[in-house]
């Protein structure tokens, strides 16, 4: 039998001598007898676990310390050895009974921490990272500065804004990567700091921020943060929200709108968590672009970022062109958008020229509707100057989408149709339209036989095209708000409903053929004339924004699914300044607040 028998000095700590004890008895020739053999077993080395680590400031970590003996067997002796920091002012250790090995982070930098005895030394390097929050240009932001000694083991940083008890919205959570932060020149390696934008705060109120960084090899340190903002006053906030049908399964979280002079993201809770406005600037149609909105004026494309500052500015080279309009949306190459074309003193085209420009306002293509008609009429000998007509808004461009399947732009003209053009040369592949209009009784030799045979019903002022599906299947499908409003600009030939539905198409160019094949008309509750849009949300679902109802009072957003069945219903209130509630929320958009990945 054997024995290890730990004595301790007067002092309370172990001695340097260790004593094994055997226990024995030995017999040798024809006689009995015992001796008692005692062998010294010495401490040979010290090893603190872990031997790195990096520790976030406010927190703690338990270190131990595990000694190695001259017989080979190792044991842990944490509250046994003399336990110090290199520097205190950075990481504070514990040596007294129950806290002995014990690190708290204090600052940031590097230090070490020791475990001694008698003479033996060991050592572990912790890397301590501190973090600290400056304000943004926007309440509904801060900056978040990491400081540390080696930025450049950082992978990704995580930053979460925890929902309000009680609210259904789910965690804003942003993530990071260093390469996307070093881009934006968010890294400094020399000062030892990386800042990490913290976006989605609530107004007025005390909010509970995660951050979390991962490291390269694997390590994952975070904190919790406490920012209290300040209220938000702006006149042009969006206030008095209505939540009239909870989100109670929520499929989406966060919704952009498009509102006149500060783009703004609400929350499904009815809460403002993020709005734009520079007093100087006329602000338009608006597209998320990485991490940043880019923004459309009079003649410009700026962009900025979710801390509320302006990034960069490029002003469209053609000085002709003027006052983007409407919707961007994305083209083959940039950014579909519709300006104002202004040939001479006396002579413009308001709303017939869509533009793809890239995202430093380059232009990258140009398609003149005026012309693409006109030629169009023409060669089959009719006359066009009744239809197509200069200084009037007789083609009302107001949204469009490329098809990636056949390399063409299908495009909305409200006062008219949906046309789609081949990008490439601008001739007309199809029309989808309203019989009854004036295009098609007036014009029998030159756009009837382009003319989709429609099963359902016609759109009538429709707004926000958007293609849905893949494009593996057979035949392409188009979503549509169907407005239901007549022509403004042209007789008003076989227009208007009393009410606005959603409309998807199944186009079938074989046999030149559309039918409605989901259609959503909500009781024929609404009626919402202009603006308004519909799109599909990653989760399947309908997002619709009726953006004039109660004449012109309020916008009606509404998530429906497939079935048809409402679940989801928010009322907006047109702001004071505003003449209609288009102009408070005329475009709605899921943006995925929740998720959303800058790598």
């Amino acid at each position: 039998m054997e024995k290890y028998h730990i004595t301790r000095s007067l002092g309370g700590r172990l001695p340097i001598l260790v004593v094994l004890v055997y226990s024995a008895s030995t017999f040798s020739g024809c006689g009995n007898g015992s001796t008692d053999k005692t062998n010294q077993v010495l401490l040979t080395s010290i090893a603190v676990q872990p031997a790195t680590l990096h520790m976030m400031a406010g927190t703690s970590r338990q270190f131990t310390a595990i000694g190695t003996f001259s017989d080979n067997v190792s044991r842990e002796i944490t509250a046994d050895v003399a336990w110090n920091s290199s520097d205190a002012a950075k990481a504070t250790v514990g040596s007294e009974q129950g806290s002995a090995g014990m690190v708290t982070a204090v600052g940031n930098g590097a230090v070490e921490i020791s475990a001694s005895f008698g003479g033996i030394v060991a050592t572990a390097t912790v890397s301590l990272v501190s973090i600290s929050t400056i304000p943004a240009r926007l309440v509904f932001a801060r900056m978040a500065v990491l400081r540390m000694a080696d930025t450049d083991q950082v992978s990704t940083i995580d930053v979460k804004v925890l929902t309000k008890p009680g609210k259904l919205s789910k965690d804003v959570h942003f993530s990071y990567s260093l390469a996307y932060l070093s881009a934006r020149a968010y890294v400094d390696h020399a000062a030892g700091t990386v800042s990490v934008p913290i976006v989605g705060l609530y107004a007025g109120y005390g909010n509970k921020v995660v951050v979390i960084v991962t490291l390269k090899n694997g390590e994952s340190l975070d904190a919790l943060l406490e920012i209290q903002t300040e209220d938000y006053t702006s006149e042009w906030a969006v206030s008095g929200v209505e939540v009239l049908q909870p989100y109670l399964d929520p499929g989406t979280s966060y919704l952009l709108l498009d509102t006149e002079y500060s783009p703004t993201i609400l929350d499904i809770d009815g809460e403002t968590r993020w709005q734009f406005y520079e007093p100087n600037k006329s602000v338009g149609p608006t597209q998320i672009d990485n991490g940043s909105v880019l923004i459309g004026t009079l003649s410009n494309i700026f962009r900025v970022n979710f801390l509320g500052e302006v990034v960069e500015e490029h002003r469209v080279p053609d000085i002709r062109y003027h006052l983007f309009n409407h919707n961007f949306d994305a083209g083959k190459f940039g950014i579909f958008g519709t300006m104002l074309l202004r040939i001479d003193r006396n002579s413009m085209k308001p709303g017939s020229v869509l533009l793809e420009v890239s995202r430093e306002a380059e232009i990258l293509g140009t398609w003149d509707f005026d012309e693409i008609f006109r030629g169009a009429i023409r060669a089959a000998g009719e006359d066009p100057s009744g239809f197509v007509q200069m200084n009037v808004d007789w083609f009302h461009i107001n949204s469009s989408a490329y098809s990636a399947r056949d390399d063409s732009i299908i495009v909305s003209s409200r006062e008219n149709f949906v046309v789609k053009v081949d990008y490439s040369t601008g001739k007309i592949r199809w029309i989808l339209g309203n019989p009854g209009k004036m295009w098609y009784q007036k014009y029998p030799l030159s756009l009837r036989p382009l003319a989709l045979s429609l099963s359902g019903n016609a759109p009538i002022g429709q707004h926000a095209i958007s293609i849905v599906g893949s494009d593996e299947l057979p035949n392409q499908q188009i979503l549509l708000f169907n407005n239901g409003l007549g022509n403004s600009y042209l007789p008003n030939i076989g227009d208007d409903r009393t009410y606005s539905a959603i409309s998807l198409y199944e186009i079938d160019e074989s046999s030149m053929t559309a039918t409605e094949v989901w259609t959503f008309e909500n009781n024929r509750e609404f009626f919402s004339p202009t603006c308004s849009s519909v799109y599909k949300t990653a989760a399947g679902d309908y997002l619709i924004d009726y953006s004039m109802t109660d004449d012109n009072r309020n916008a009606i957003i509404m998530v429906v699914d497939a079935g048809g069945t409402v679940k989801f219903k928010m009322k907006i209130p047109k702001r004071t300044m505003d003449i209609a509630s288009c102009n408070t929320a005329y475009r709605a958009r899921e943006i995925r607040m929740e998720n959303f990945r800058l790598h």
